[in-house]
């Protein structure tokens, strides 16, 4: 896995902000393994924990069969340009 910015306000080339994403491992006693992924340009932020069948994103628990049914489509849009 590659590092990601952990920098506030680096863009991302094309007038975007590039996105700071952590990860911590599954640790007994401080729970399941995660992402976060923070705003490029300020301080808000997302946590998606994950385990072998289900994901929860911002605090909503699912399958990951469901969770690839809603983000399928949305992760198959064209740029816009």
């Amino acid at each position: 896995m590659t590092r990601h910015n952990q920098k506030m306000a680096i863009t991302n080339g094309d007038g975007s902000w590039k996105l700071r994403i952590t990860h911590r491992k599954k640790t007994p006693g401080k729970g399941g393994a995660r992402f976060r992924v923070k705003c490029g340009d300020c301080d808000q932020s997302f946590d998606v924990y994950y385990g072998d069948d289900a994901l929860e994103i911002n605090g909503v628990y699912a399958s990951i069969e469901q969770w690839q049914e809603f983000w399928g489509p949305l992760l198959g849009m064209k740029k816009i340009e």
